[in-house]
């Protein structure tokens, strides 16, 4: 079997205090890069001190499954 992924998309969200901070990135109705949301965290904890965010990885990927070669099908 391959499974390859692609597409990787990020979502961010600032979870500390009580309540919740709530804070996301400003641009965060589009699809953002790990790196984009890294980022701004880093932003966010240096201008806050807030450690705890809610984060969410998402990828697309594609399963190919493995050829079978016609002989292994015999009944």
């Amino acid at each position: 079997m391959h499974t390859e992924a692609a597409g990787v998309r990020a979502r961010i969200e600032c979870v500390s205090g009580t309540p919740p901070c709530g804070a996301e990135p400003p641009d965060a109705a589009r699809e953002l890069t790990p790196g984009d949301v890294h980022a701004w965290a880093e932003y966010h904890f240096r201008r806050t001190g807030h450690r705890r965010y809610a984060r969410a990885l998402c990828d697309t990927v594609q399963w190919d499954p493995p050829r079978v070669a016609l002989s292994d099908h015999r009944e």
